[in-house]
């Protein structure tokens, strides 16, 4: 690998951590792994496990740390943004870019979290009621 691809990645693996706990919370895991075509299957279905065993953010803190410790392929990680963005998840994948020209805004952030926080809330009465 060259030195430029070598540090492309450095700096993508620092992104990752940079918003890791965002990403993480955004990240529907199963989906992206059809499209992360350089991921070994031992290694997707090990996320998978995790996945329906202890949910999509230990399984995203996996995929992530998988990524972040891994030597893969030159283009790996505009193959991962592209990824979420195609599994329907976009947020995530503004998170990652390593353009940084989509970031969302702190209101934006607020706003999101806040719809979120309502949902955790309202979803026991809503379940119930349906």
């Amino acid at each position: 690998m060259s030195s430029d691809g070598s540090s492309t990645d450095k700096n993508f693996c620092y992104l990752i951590s940079c918003f890791r706990a965002r990403v993480k919370r955004y990240i529907q895991v199963e989906p992206v792994l059809d499209y992360l075509t350089f991921l070994p299957p031992e290694v997707k279905e090990h996320i998978q496990r995790t996945a329906a065993t202890t949910g999509d953010i230990q399984a995203a803190d996996l995929l992530l740390n998988t990524l972040e410790r891994g030597n893969w392929p030159l283009g790996w990680a505009r193959m991962f943004v592209e990824a979420l963005r195609q599994a329907g998840n976009p947020l995530a994948a503004r998170y990652v870019n390593p353009e940084l020209t989509d970031l969302p805004s702190p209101s934006s952030e607020n706003a999101h979290d806040e719809c979120l926080q309502l949902l955790n809330l309202l979803q026991p009465t809503l379940v119930d009621k349906l």
